[in-house]
C-alpha cells in the first residue's frame, strides 16, 4: 500500500467515473488514501483543509487537498506530490 515512486497524484475523484472505472475502485483508491495518511504518510503541516504529509521512505511531500470544494464534505479527497519549492511557498514553512 506503499507509494510507489512514480505516482504523483492518487485520486478518488467521484466525478470522473465512467465505463472503465467503476464506484468499487473509487471506493479503494479513497481507502486506499485514508490508510497512507493515517498508517504511514508523516503529517508536517495541517491548514484544516489542506494538509502536507512527508513519505517516510523517500521523503517526497504529499499534498492533501479535497478539490470539489462546492461538494458536501469537499468531495473526494486527492493526494499529489508537491515540490519541496512549492511546499515552502505555499505553506511558510521551512524544511
Amino acid at each position: 500500500m506503499e507509494i510507489k515512486t512514480s505516482e504523483t497524484v492518487i485520486d478518488s475523484d467521484w466525478t470522473i467515473l465512467s465505463n472503465n472505472i467503476s464506484i468499487q475502485d473509487a471506493k479503494i483508491v479513497n481507502e486506499r488514501i485514508h490508510w497512507l495518511i493515517h498508517n504511514y504518510l508523516v503529517k508536517i503541516f495541517d491548514t484544516g483543509w489542506e494538509k502536507l504529509f512527508q513519505d517516510p521512505k523517500d521523503n517526497r511531500l504529499w499534498e492533501l487537498i479535497y478539490p470539489k470544494g462546492e461538494m458536501h464534505g469537499g468531495g473526494p479527497p486527492k493526494l499529489r506530490f508537491i515540490s519541496n519549492e512549492d511546499a515552502i511557498s505555499k505553506y511558510k514553512i521551512e524544511l
